[in-house]
């Protein structure tokens, strides 16, 4: 059996549940059911969500706003304490339209 971990605050992410959520939720739409299966069993995690592509838009657009953030700052990926600055972790780019459901985390 895995040992209990103790779980430390990590500022900016979700809560582990829901991380393990999407998860079951991208393997499903991925037409991967026995995965999504052995995964919710292990985490006794209930899926709150339906098949869906939600983790990997997420990804995508986290993906995206580091590239930009690169660009904008490249030299917060050569700072010699790994620290970044408040404005690099906050841009305000505007999400693809594609993507703009995203916003409203709640649904």
């Amino acid at each position: 059996m895995m040992e209990e971990v103790e779980e430390q605050e990590t500022p900016n992410t979700l809560e582990k549940e829901e991380v393990l959520q999407l998860i079951i939720s991208q393997l499903q739409f991925y037409d991967l059911e026995n995965a999504a299966q052995v995964i919710a069993e292990s985490t006794n995690i209930t899926p709150a969500y339906s098949a869906s592509s939600r983790l990997a838009e997420l990804l995508y657009l986290g993906t995206k706003a580091e590239t930009v953030n690169e660009d904008i700052h490249p030299s917060a990926a050569d700072e010699e304490d790994g620290e970044e600055e408040e404005e690099d972790r906050c841009l305000n780019i505007e999400p693809d339209t594609k993507y703009s459901m995203l916003l409203n985390l709640n649904n």
